[in-house]
């Protein structure tokens, strides 16, 4: 009776665990007209930060496509291209609102900051960096705009925030 009740067990565990397991499934290849945009957005990218990228999809109004990249010292590194630049500043300001409680320095290397910032002395558009608390505690995130591109880009990093802005500094867009 007990061997009977062991096999039952045995077999209830096997079919829970097989219900719990995902499935994977096959992420679709981007039609050729989003091939061409992602490739094209990829071009923007600098080289060391363009490790294993492939398309996402963020869902912001105006994206035309989005691509993610996994380079070493940080967790992702995430690129989006806009269709004008009232989406991409609708986008970063909705990103302010959900990441950018206590943002209130004007620094990123030393804390949650967000501000202008300028590339040769002319503004290329705006920075956030903070602590990323909707998914761990000891995240960091940075987001944002190149207006002159129409990228809204993302890093998510462990570590410091003066680590975290040396892979920003990294990380373009590059005209």
């Amino acid at each position: 009776m007990r061997n009977i009740l062991l096999t039952v067990l045995a077999s209830l565990l096997v079919t829970a665990c097989n219900l719990l397991t995902p499935v994977p499934t096959a992420v679709p290849s981007p039609s050729p007209d989003q091939g061409i945009a992602l490739a094209a957005l990829l071009t923007h990218v600098p080289d060391e930060m363009r490790v294993n990228c492939g398309p996402v999809r963020m869902g912001e109004s105006g994206e035309v496509v989005s691509a993610q990249c996994y380079p070493v010292g940080a967790s992702y590194v995430s690129y989006a291209q806009f269709d004008t630049l009232e989406h991409l500043r609708a986008a970063y300001t909705g990103d302010v609102n959900f990441f950018g409680a206590g943002a209130s320095g004007t620094n990123c290397q030393a804390g949650p900051s967000e501000s202008i910032y300028s590339i040769d002395g002319a503004s290329a558009g705006r920075l956030l960096c903070n602590a990323e608390t909707t998914q761990d505690a000891q995240g960091k995130i940075t987001i944002w705009t190149h207006e002159g591109l129409l990228i809204l880009s993302t890093i998510m990093f462990y570590g410091s925030f003066s680590g975290m802005y040396d892979i920003w500094l990294a990380a373009g867009p590059n005209s």
